[in-house]
């Protein structure tokens, strides 16, 4: 539901507009999960393992396996969000012209994760955005448009389980654990873009700088992970592995971006026209607000590298060719268009994919059987052991490059008798990264 307004200001000056959407979404959804029958119970002798039998619910279907009931049950998602727009314009004269336009939409999703009651997560979240632009005519022949953008993301994901533990049972559903996510977002940028017709000429210039912040906690508690490799293995409580992610403070990813383009579509026929371009990307390395962070290199520092080292190697190659075609043969009479096009295209992709030595920051470790092969639930006593001999960091191929494409395409369209169009189009197929990542 909603609706929208809009309207004159100041009389053939300024203007505004002003929208509003809700949503009110209520989803049953049947869940199932494979749980221990009363058999399996009823053999069950350990003490320890007691609480993770106890935080099943009992099986109200029957299955082939006589160790295992099913659970079904029907349980509600709920999903609310209110989302609004704000724009306004206004125009100086017949050549300046300058709008600014807010949106923000406020959402929460609470939904259930599996037929235990009370194992659900909600997810708050709250994207803005606010754009501002000034538009410039010097002239018929050359104009300008500058435009300043923010944008902001922020999550904060609640998942609540039955223990502060995931456990992993071969068999049978898992038990999710309890914690908290926050990831903030938020990124700033002002662009240029110059366009100027000269005779046959149309050249664009332009570029844009991005700052991009992204503050998050992931996970912001210990996130601890227990596998058992069999139900066997749960009835004597041996554990096969643990996994333990120490929580997080709030840390900040800071990072900058530049881009720059140039571009010409000269019409060297009145049939014949070229799009050349070039384009350059540079994103630079990631760092943390406040120094927070350990690089994991084995083979240039055979472990933890010393602080202050880059998380990786910048790549300042990224220039992209673009070389457009487009033709209406003379003897065709017009009614024929041909194009054809390729180019080179880099990307950054996500923040997150190069934040390894922002996750170091926290302990991670692990422990197995192998190294304690008396490792059992609960595993507090086993804490020591698993930081003592199990330090898992994560690491990055620190000479990686950027993602890139290659992409083409070519179509002829063709007019047909009574003003009828066809077209014939093939572009590149999905285009494949080609990344040392």
């Amino acid at each position: 539901f909603g609706g929208n307004f809009g309207g004159p200001i100041i009389r053939n000056r300024t203007f505004f507009f002003a929208n509003y959407e809700g949503l009110r979404q209520r989803v049953t959804t049947t869940q199932r999960g494979d749980v221990p029958s009363a058999a399996f119970r009823a053999r069950a002798t350990n003490p320890g393992i007691r609480p993770i039998l106890d935080a099943y619910p009992l099986g109200t279907v029957r299955t082939s396996v006589a160790d295992i009931d099913r659970v079904e049950t029907s349980r509600s998602q709920a999903w609310t969000e209110n989302s609004a727009t704000l724009r306004i314009d206004h125009r100086f004269n017949d050549n300046n012209t300058v709008f600014a336009r807010y949106n923000v939409d406020d959402g929460v999703i609470v939904a259930p994760r599996s037929v235990i009651a009370g194992d659900r997560q909600n997810d708050n979240f709250r994207p803005s955005n606010l754009v501002m632009q000034f538009q410039r005519v010097f002239s018929p022949t050359v104009v300008n448009e500058w435009k300043a953008g923010f944008n902001r993301s922020t999550l904060h994901r609640f998942t609540y389980g039955p223990f502060k533990e995931s456990i992993s049972v071969s068999g049978f559903m898992t038990l999710n654990s309890t914690n908290l996510l926050v990831e903030n977002g938020t990124s700033y940028s002002v662009i240029d873009n110059l366009a100027i017709t000269r005779g046959r000429h149309t050249l664009k210039i332009g570029g844009e700088v991005r700052r991009a912040h992204v503050n998050v906690a992931d996970p912001a508690f210990d996130s601890i992970s227990v596998t058992y490799p069999n139900r066997d293995a749960l009835l004597n409580n041996r554990v096969d592995s643990v996994a333990i992610t120490a929580g997080n403070d709030v840390l900040g990813t800071r990072k900058w971006y530049y881009y720059a383009y140039v571009q010409d579509d000269f019409k060297v026929r009145p049939e014949l026209t070229l799009n050349l371009g070039l384009r350059y990307e540079y994103y630079s390395v990631n760092r943390e607000v406040n120094d927070r962070y350990r690089v994991f290199d084995l083979n240039a520092c055979r472990g933890f590298c010393p602080h202050g080292t880059p998380w990786y190697s910048p790549d300042r190659n990224n220039f992209d060719p673009r070389l457009g075609i487009a033709w209406s043969p003379k003897a065709l009479k017009g009614k024929t268009v041909i194009r054809t096009g390729a180019g080179v295209y880099h990307g950054p992709g996500q923040i997150d994919d190069v934040n390894t030595a922002l996750d170091n920051a926290a302990d991670r470790f692990s422990l197995t059987a192998t190294e304690a092969p008396g490792l059992s639930f609960p595993i507090t006593p086993f804490l020591g052991l698993a930081r003592d001999v199990g330090v898992t960091p994560r690491s990055l191929q620190r000479d990686r490059r950027d993602l890139y494409s290659l992409q083409w395409g070519f179509s002829i369209q063709q007019q047909l008798p009574a003003a009828f169009i066809t077209c014939l189009l093939y572009t590149s197929p999905s285009p494949r990264d080609r990344t040392r990542s």
